[in-house]
């Protein structure tokens, strides 16, 4: 109940971040302006891992924050635990993409380190997910707000987002 799955619609709180910074572990909504490789004008949804100032790194199936585990937020644990379908976090496949960029987490030994104004965000389903490993950071004038329910279909996923 409450996972995202492609054509799903959301209802996203747009006035949250007004009043308080994103959270780690929290479903986001950010428009794709600007954000190289990825298609103009239209909306992504992915899940907040890393916040300004901080330095993010994979280690299968692990997320690093700083050089330290991230295991604070109930939802993260569940995809880095290696008996969740998903299987944790992965590195892009050497080889894949068009174009190589500093930021396309590669190795255990890549770090990208998020300036005060970027956030960095991934898919839950690393194995299928094109997502922040892939084309670097979320600037933080594109986040619209977090996404908090799922209002269509009405059927078994309805309901709020986790």
């Amino acid at each position: 109940r409450g996972l995202r799955v492609a054509g799903d619609h959301v209802f996203v709180d747009k006035l949250r971040w007004n009043f308080r910074p994103p959270k780690r572990g929290q479903i986001t909504v950010f428009d794709t302006d600007d954000i190289a490789t990825l298609p103009p004008q239209t909306h992504y949804i992915k899940r907040m891992v890393a916040l300004p100032g901080e330095s993010v790194s994979i280690d299968p199936p692990r997320l690093l924050i700083n050089g330290k585990r991230v295991n604070t937020h109930e939802t993260m644990r569940k995809i880095m635990n290696e008996t969740h379908p998903y299987k944790g976090y992965k590195l892009v496949p050497i080889g894949h993409g068009a174009n190589q960029q500093d930021w396309q987490m590669r190795t255990t030994n890549d770090v990208l380190r998020l300036a005060m104004d970027q956030y960095f965000t991934l898919g839950d389903n690393t194995s299928n997910s094109k997502d922040g490993r892939y084309w670097g950071t979320v600037p933080q004038k594109n986040l619209v707000g977090p996404a908090v329910l799922i209002y269509w279909p009405f059927s078994e996923r309805w309901g709020l987002t986790r």
